[in-house]
């Protein structure tokens, strides 16, 4: 079974007003997940953070990645 981490993340509030927001990566996402993903699979854990990507101290993003690793 492939196993999938999601991470969505968004710097601020101008971010949901443009289309690119939480809600559009979770489509985005979901699409993939339906047309792509092999089936079975297997969504180990969702990872969201309102932080600026210019920022790399991001915990959130430090921990998707440490889990994909491990699986």
């Amino acid at each position: 079974m492939r196993k999938y981490v999601t991470y969505k993340r968004v710097s601020g509030g101008e971010n949901q007003k443009s289309g690119l927001g939480l809600d559009a990566q979770e489509r985005d996402i979901q699409l993939f997940l339906e047309n792509y993903a092999d089936d079975p699979y297997e969504v180990l854990e969702e990872f969201v953070e309102v932080q600026t990507g210019t920022d790399n101290d991001r915990p959130q993003l430090t921990a998707a990645i440490a889990l994909a690793k491990q699986h």
